[in-house]
């Protein structure tokens, strides 16, 4: 059973991470949401380490708009199959903005990468119901195509030649039982 509290948005966006004194790296989000993020790092930092993010997000002009906070790691993994360093998958929750304006555009931000999300789903939805109507209509066409016209005339021939190959084969039979 998921645990998670608020929809994870997966978008790759810039981070900024520092903790410890000093010590800080770079990384891209794989998903966020309103409360953290996870992120893939070379860096395998404890569960508990307090640390600091900027993230990167797309702005309204070319700027991009940051949101800076505080967080907590709170899971870290190692990442099988990564590449011959070191990679660590970090969760990340997000305990205090330096400021509601940055709540707010993080709010703000997923909200608008969901309802893209739910539209892009709809829309999904709506093409697979056309083609799958489409489908059907070509279906009912074909069964209503030149068999219906005459199906107890085809019928009725089918039926003949089927027993007409049905004596044939008899008499084939009988033929081997009686002269083997």
């Amino acid at each position: 059973m998921d645990k998670r509290k608020e929809r994870r948005i997966r978008v790759s966006l810039p981070i900024n991470i520092a903790y410890g004194r000093g010590k800080q790296f770079s990384s891209v989000t794989d998903n966020i949401s309103r409360l953290g993020a996870y992120v893939q790092s070379a860096h395998e930092l404890a569960i508990g380490t307090e640390i600091e993010v900027i993230l990167q997000m797309p702005g309204k002009t070319r700027v991009p708009a940051q949101v800076k906070c505080k967080g907590r790691i709170f899971r870290c993994e190692p990442i099988p199959g990564a590449a011959s360093q070191a990679s660590y998958g970090l969760g990340i929750f997000f305990t205090e903005f330096l400021t509601p304006a940055d709540k707010d555009k993080l709010s703000n931000y997923v909200d608008s990468l969901i309802l893209k999300e739910e539209h892009e789903i709809a829309s999904g939805i709506k093409r697979w119901a056309k083609k799958r109507q489409a489908h059907e209509k070509k279906t009912v066409a074909q069964l209503k195509g030149p068999l219906s016209e005459n199906y107890p005339g085809q019928a009725e021939g089918l039926l003949r030649k089927i027993l007409s190959r049905l004596d044939e084969i008899s008499r084939l039979l009988r033929k081997q039982i009686e002269n083997p």
